[in-house]
């Protein structure tokens, strides 16, 4: 009987520091604003997607949505604040520049010289 209980208590190891594997890695990828994909931790945690799919879907939906609602303004305009889809921020902020600028080139096109 004892044999059981230490092959359940070493198990029971294992599991817990798989869980705490991924939680450190979901917390390592968000202080280096990385993307969180069962990918990325399932790679850093050393654990299987299907091991997180079971005991991390909850946490992950949470991460997915902070960084979905997660916005920053640039140049007046509100973009997705290094998200999936953080080129977007990126191209948004170059659109508004050239809008600026060709605004601005305009102006200088239309003033009176002396």
């Amino acid at each position: 009987m004892s044999k059981q209980i230490e092959t359940l208590a070493k198990a029971r190891l294992v599991r817990s520091n798989a869980k705490r594997r991924a939680v450190e890695s979901i917390a390592y990828l968000q202080e280096r604003n990385k993307t969180v994909t069962f990918v990325a931790i399932s790679q850093i945690a050393k654990v299987s997607r299907a091991y997180l799919y079971v005991n991390f879907k909850d946490e992950y939906q949470k991460c997915v949505m902070k960084v979905r609602v997660a916005k920053r303004v640039i140049d007046g305009v509100k973009v997705p604040d290094r998200s999936y889809d953080g080129f977007k921020a990126i191209e948004a902020a170059l659109k508004n520049k050239i809008n600026r600028l060709q605004t601005e080139l305009g102006e200088a096109n239309t003033s009176p010289r002396e």
